[in-house]
């Protein structure tokens, strides 16, 4: 069994994958953090996999995938009522970024997608308003408006459709005939990320179109995703 632990107030959080092959969370008390005193904060969901926590005084924020995508959701521990933090782009990359303070309303995220440079974010955990911080900056003249990025879904032999994230410069002519540089991995249950790459703006402004293709075998719809691509299902 796998398991994370954090802590706030009475009671452990703990993400584990007992009985629950993409994980779940769940609280104990700290005075008798045994398994049998363990109750499922949200009853297990397959479809989304939790991927960590950080717990504060009055809320717990789970990073989590949904569609395949990484997410934020934030559990308001005084009202029980939950909500997720709006990323706004089709397809992108965000984790925890530092948060130290244990008593406070804002939620510190690392934010990046094939057009969005690595941005510091600050959400505050009580409206959801999010406070750009930081980005990181790009020399040449980069402009996140000169580009456009999408997700879609190719079909598999077996009928699964494995998500693709595209990259390319806006005005191209989507006739089939610009170049493709196409990436992907799957192995030990890792993510490709959608996340800014400067590397692919001299392909991107000669017309190519840059594809990440989220197969089996890495992390993206969590260990699900992961056994469905290694042993004997390696051909996925």
């Amino acid at each position: 069994m796998l398991y994370q632990v954090d802590h706030s107030g009475d009671r452990f959080f703990i993400v584990t994958n007992d009985q629950a092959e993409n994980f779940k969370i769940v609280t104990a008390p700290v005075v008798n953090p045994s398994h049998q005193n363990w109750t499922d904060l949200v009853p297990y969901d397959a479809k989304e996999p939790i991927d960590g926590l950080e717990a504060f005084a009055h809320y717990v924020a789970v990073l989590v995938r949904r569609d395949g995508l990484p997410a934020v959701k934030v559990y308001d521990l005084d009202s029980g009522t939950s909500r997720y933090v709006d990323l706004q782009e089709p397809t992108y990359d965000v984790d925890f970024g530092d948060n130290p303070s244990f008593d406070t309303t804002q939620l510190r995220l690392e934010f990046s997608s094939l057009v969005t440079p690595r941005s510091v974010i600050d959400v505050d955990l009580k409206t959801g308003t999010e406070t750009l911080k930081k980005r990181t900056p790009v020399l040449g003249g980069f402009s996140t408006e000169d580009y456009s990025e999408e997700r879609v879904f190719a079909t598999a032999g077996d009928g699964t459709k494995i998500p693709i994230s595209l990259f390319y410069r806006k005005g191209l002519v989507k006739d089939g005939s610009a170049p493709i540089f196409l990436e992907g991995y799957g192995a030990y249950g890792l993510t490709e990320s959608a996340d800014f790459d400067a590397n692919h703006l001299c392909l991107v402004d000669r017309g190519f179109v840059v594809a990440l293709a989220h197969i089996r075998g890495g992390g993206e719809y969590g260990q699900t995703w992961y056994h469905a691509g290694r042993l004997l299902n390696k051909k996925n």
